[in-house]
């Protein structure tokens, strides 16, 4: 069983971590992995993954611009 693709880490990576070699409590594992990740996620008020936004942000002239999701990767297009 794949964690979701929101997970902050795998289950394989989860599995190796606590040395765990067989697939009886994938479910399980899965579940609390996407539930931790939930609970993670939520604390920070962010989202650790990857993620594409698109955003429409008026800047207020003094050269800087704050984004609402960080850390910014790549920016497509200004303008």
């Amino acid at each position: 069983m794949a964690t979701s693709s929101t997970s902050i880490t795998s289950l394989q990576a989860l599995k190796r971590y606590l040395r765990l070699t067989t697939s009886d409590d994938d479910r399980l594992l899965t579940e609390l992995l996407d539930a931790a990740t939930n609970r993670i996620e939520g604390f920070c008020q962010r989202v650790f993954i990857d993620k594409n936004y698109k955003q429409f942000v008026s800047g207020s002239g003094n050269g800087t611009l704050s984004l609402p999701n960080f850390p910014v990767t790549a920016i497509r297009r200004i303008g």
